[in-house]
């Protein structure tokens, strides 16, 4: 669904074994804000909640690739 709506980038390399690299485009990381503030809220709602698990992402940087 990403990929065929412009978020994601797909490459494909012709090598032995097969390789393929997902990387989202200029177009999806004009979602990053929406996506780091979404992580943000779980986040916050597990802590509220005494819920315990691993944090989304680190920073705001996590689709800079």
């Amino acid at each position: 669904m990403a990929k065929g709506h412009g978020l994601v980038k797909r490459t494909v390399f012709e090598e032995v074994p097969p390789k393929v690299v997902y990387s989202t485009t200029d177009y999806g990381r004009n979602l990053q804000p929406v996506l780091y503030g979404m992580c943000q809220w779980g986040d916050d709602y597990a802590e509220n909640e005494g819920i315990q698990m691993n944090s989304c992402w680190t920073g705001r940087d996590f689709m800079q690739k």
